[in-house]
């Protein structure tokens, strides 16, 4: 049988339940009561004329990865339009302050025949971007009949290469509608190969070209202000699980330096409250960014659970701990956006998402493992009593990530090569 015909048939026979599920979703508060019809495909916003990119990542590290490239084809098509997709809220709030001009965000629909074709048929894109593993099979065959389809930052793990060499034929009618899949390394681009994928080219990460994140300067200087010189280290896109080993750090730590701040950027800033209950049922005391709460001098925690203001925290922070890698299942977040911007960087031991990335710092010794609360309050005080090692190991990280920013121009330059823009 057809895998695809039987997949598309599974979606049919699902509705009832997709429906229900975003609905749940919107419950929750993991989906916009504004905009969760786009989920299905519908939406306020007309198709503007003439060409259309359409440019679509997951979650927050996606859509950066590819809006420096949407401002280079900016410049080069400057009556065009960019449409942008993603999946999750805090996505929409973070392209939302980051909109280029001429340029839209809608969450991505489900992958279901009907709302499918009701996408494509409202906004009928000239070329579409695709990132890193979002792989959708109904979305990738209709959208590959009508219009180029490039795959960013492609990867793909060892368990899902697994899986899809025991379906050879369903992965190469997938990838063989990509006419371009440029890959984050070597070894992603010769498994796509082997799956099917008629061009896929090893270049490196494009989120090694992103500019650095920006801030407001007079915000950094009130941050600084409020931190009044005391010692501070960061935990930045924190998930469940992470946040018990963090506060459990924070503590050790304490008990050497009584003054430490400990900064904590939740992955989904809508866990804030719960969290700072949680932390204040332990007698800690917290300063909440989005009740533009002020740290005091007893203050342990300062909860930035304000969408968009990484860049502030890792210009004002010397310590940066990149979460999603303390408990298995999340596979760790991008280092680069701390290491563009001088930030000594620590890391958990799952790391898979960005596995190549984190390897290669770690030959460059720019970045420190950590497995548990005790190794995380150890590495933090040899950074802090040690300047000249965490100003080493931050040269190090900058120096490495400055090298790696030619992935950009690598990718225009093939992607004009191709001739898939006409």
């Amino acid at each position: 049988m057809n895998l695809l015909w039987f997949y598309g048939l599974l979606c049919y026979l699902l509705t009832p339940f997709l429906k229900v599920w975003i609905y749940i979703r919107l419950l929750i508060k993991k989906e916009d009561p504004a905009r969760f019809r786009e989920r299905f495909a519908r939406t306020r916003l007309k198709r503007p004329e003439g060409t259309l990119f359409w440019f679509h990542g997951a979650s927050n590290g996606e859509c950066l990865s590819f809006l420096s490239l949407i401002r280079r084809y900016q410049e080069q098509y400057p009556q065009a339009h960019f449409l942008i997709t993603s999946q999750t809220l805090t996505s929409s709030e973070l392209v939302k302050a980051k909109l280029p001009k001429h340029s839209m965000h809608q969450f991505i629909p489900l992958d279901h025949p009907i709302f499918v074709k009701r996408f494509l048929d409202h906004w009928q894109p000239d070329v579409v971007f695709w990132t890193e593993s979002e792989l959708w099979p109904n979305m990738i065959h209709k959208v590959s009949e009508k219009s180029p389809l490039i795959l960013l930052n492609g990867r793909i793990s060892d368990h899902t290469y697994t899986l899809w060499k025991k379906v050879p034929k369903f992965s190469k009618s997938l990838l063989e509608k990509f006419s371009l899949i440029f890959c984050q390394s070597n070894n992603a681009a010769e498994k796509f190969k082997k799956l099917g994928a008629l061009h896929a080219l090893y270049v490196g990460n494009l989120k090694f070209s992103g500019k650095p994140l920006g801030a407001n300067p007079e915000k950094v200087k009130e941050l600084k202000a409020d931190l009044k010189d005391r010692p501070v280290w960061t935990a930045s896109c924190t998930h469940p699980g992470e946040e018990e080993i963090i506060v459990q750090a924070h503590k050790l730590i304490k008990k050497s330096i009584k003054n430490i701040v400990t900064i904590i950027v939740p992955r989904h800033p809508h866990r804030s409250d719960k969290l700072r209950q949680l932390w204040e049922r332990q007698n800690l005391k917290v300063a909440q960014r989005s009740k533009h709460e002020t740290l005091k001098t007893n203050t342990d925690i300062l909860l930035f659970d304000v969408t968009g203001e990484l860049g502030l925290i890792y210009r004002a922070c010397p310590i940066t701990l990149i979460a999603g890698s303390l408990v298995d299942g999340i596979g760790g977040h991008n280092p680069l956006e701390a290491a563009n911007l001088k930030s000594a960087l620590c890391v958990g031991p799952y790391t898979k998402n960005n596995q190549e990335i984190y390897e290669a710092f770690q030959k460059e010794n720019a970045v420190k493992i950590v497995k548990n609360a005790k190794t995380i309050a150890t590495t933090v005080l040899e950074l802090i009593n040690n300047s000249k090692e965490r100003e080493s190991m931050i040269k190090r990280s900058f120096n490495f990530a400055k090298k790696q920013q030619n992935v950009l121009e690598t990718i225009i330059l093939e992607v004009e090569n191709s001739g898939v823009l006409g």
